[in-house]
C-alpha cells in the first residue's frame, strides 16, 4: 500500500520534470487500490511515462485539449428561454 506522502513526493518530482510540457494539463494524487498513485492528465497521447516511479503507480489519462469555460451570454439565455 502506497501512503499519500509517498505519492505526494512523486507528484512533486513529476511537476518539476513536466513543468514545461504543453501537453500536460494536470498532475494530481488519486486513490489506487488500497493506497495512492499519481495521475497525469494529457491533452494528447504524445508522452510516455513509466508505470511507476519509486514504487508509486503512475496513471496517465488523455483528456484532450483544455479550454476556459465561457458561460452563455445573457442574450443567448433569453433566446433559449423564449423571452
Amino acid at each position: 500500500m502506497i501512503a499519500r506522502q509517498e505519492a505526494e513526493k512523486v507528484r512533486d518530482k513529476l511537476v518539476a520534470m513536466l513543468r514545461e510540457r504543453r501537453d500536460v494539463t494536470g498532475i494530481g494524487i488519486v486513490r489506487h487500490g488500497d493506497g495512492y498513485g499519481v495521475r497525469v492528465n494529457l491533452s494528447s497521447s504524445g508522452i510516455c511515462l513509466p508505470p511507476e516511479i519509486d514504487g508509486v503507480p503512475i496513471v496517465t489519462r488523455t483528456i484532450g485539449p483544455v479550454a476556459a469555460y465561457r458561460p452563455p451570454s445573457v442574450v443567448g439565455m433569453h433566446r433559449q428561454l423564449g423571452d
